[in-house]
């Protein structure tokens, strides 16, 4: 029988192991980054014990109670405590054919973090007037299911140079977002992504699309019913997502 909640994955287990090669973290030595990865299931990023080198991770997936995949770990060095960009990644590691069961820990998973080179993501990104660059986020794609996220740059610049790793038979994605909070309760945001990226690129261009602008009903409108029209301007192909955060009453 699945959970009552149907947003609960029904299937769970802890996977638990050494990261094996791992430079002790500091200011601005970040903590190694262990995710599983299979079909059923990506993340979380595991908790990392530095004194023990070891990490746990607590998964949670639906479909079957056996999940097959593979723990990727890596490591790099930041600018300050507070940057989230790395400067420079330290290492990179996989364990494969990691099989995972319903309510059983799996223990004795180490990674071995091995050097990997480091090269620059450079380029720019076009935000429309209006609104203004909240996050730039870059992940490390191995096929069409797998994606690690490996920094989220929160207000970035929109001519950038990052550095990131260089790792076989992967690809890197670039997503850019821009928002305008006009109002507490109203925020028109665009969302851009670039994939298939190599490391060494200089020249990426990634453009964000102007957002819709709510036109009716009004703002602080009131009397509005079930029967009144909603309606948005602007450019008429980009994919929309709208939603409403309570507490929202409509007759």
């Amino acid at each position: 029988m699945l959970p009552s909640n149907p947003g609960t994955p029904p299937y769970s287990a802890p996977v638990t192991g050494a990261v094996i090669n791992a430079v002790k973290p500091s200011n601005t030595m970040g903590a190694p980054q262990v995710i599983f990865s299979s079909p059923e299931v990506t993340g979380p990023s595991a908790t990392y014990d530095s004194a023990a080198s070891t990490y746990s991770a607590k998964l949670s997936w639906g479909d079957a109670p056996t999940t097959t995949g593979t723990l990727f770990a890596f490591q790099g060095e930041h600018a300050s405590a507070f940057s989230a960009p790395y400067t420079r990644f330290t290492g990179f590691g996989r364990r494969d054919n990691v099989s995972v069961s319903n309510s059983s820990t799996v223990s004795n998973q180490s990674v071995t973090l091995s050097s990997v080179a480091n090269s620059p993501l450079a380029g720019t990104i076009g935000v429309p007037s209006g609104i203004t660059l909240h996050n730039t986020q870059m992940a490390l794609r191995f096929g069409p299911s797998t994606s690690l996220e490996l920094f989220n740059d929160l207000g970035g610049p929109t001519s950038f140079s990052y550095t990131v790793p260089v790792v076989a038979q992967s690809s890197l994605t670039l997503t850019a977002v821009a928002e305008n909070r006009s109002s507490p309760d109203y925020t028109a945001r665009s969302t851009g992504t670039k994939f298939n990226l190599a490391p060494g690129t200089n020249n990426v261009s990634l453009v964000l699309k102007a957002p819709p602008t709510l036109a009716l009903p009004l703002d602080k409108a009131t009397q509005v019913t079930r029967a009144s029209e909603f309606s948005w301007s602007g450019p008429p192909d980009p994919v929309r997502k709208y939603s409403a955060r309570p507490p929202i009453f409509i007759s």
